[in-house]
């Protein structure tokens, strides 16, 4: 996964968690100020750091199904449906 992808896809995390002023907030006293519109000049680390802090996303289990889920194209799937994995 590049930077840009792993990016995209921790910015997708926190505004489906609903915490992209919490988040703006969080950069802005990290010393990021006006964006724009885009995210590209705040590190991949700094954001890794902020879904750390709010537990977004587990190392374990929930990190390699979510990658999962990210990965899935739903035009090619038939109704969105989601294969369950495998123990």
């Amino acid at each position: 996964m590049t930077h840009e992808d792993k990016r995209y896809s921790l910015i997708r995390l926190i505004i489906n968690a609903g915490l992209e002023e919490d988040f703006f907030e969080w950069l802005n006293n990290h010393g990021y100020h006006d964006f724009f519109g885009r995210l590209d000049n705040v590190p991949v680390k700094l954001i890794e750091e902020y879904v750390s802090t709010k537990k977004l996303l587990d190392d374990g289990d929930d990190h390699e199904l979510l990658e999962e889920i990210y990965s899935i194209d739903y035009e090619d799937s038939k109704r969105g449906y989601i294969k369950a994995r495998k123990h």
